[in-house]
């Protein structure tokens, strides 16, 4: 049980450091409200990426841009 209890923990406190958690201790732990402008802004940096991600294989298609053709 010591174990499971750890583990979770370890994850709470992930989860607490990324800012989704408000651990107060023998408290309560709250999962924080999600800001509109914290979306936007992973939602930018996903998109971002997605598209660098495509320049970069379509610039060298070799073997992974064959496994991802339809055909």
């Amino acid at each position: 049980m010591a174990c499971r209890a750890s583990r979770c923990a370890r994850r709470s406190s992930a989860l607490a450091q990324q800012g989704l958690l408000l651990i107060r201790p023998k408290r309560a732990t709250v999962v924080k409200k999600i800001s509109p402008d914290g979306v936007r802004q992973s939602r930018f940096i996903r998109e971002s990426i997605e598209v660098e991600i495509i320049r970069r294989v379509a610039a060298n298609p070799g073997k992974d841009a064959r496994r991802c053709s339809t055909g």
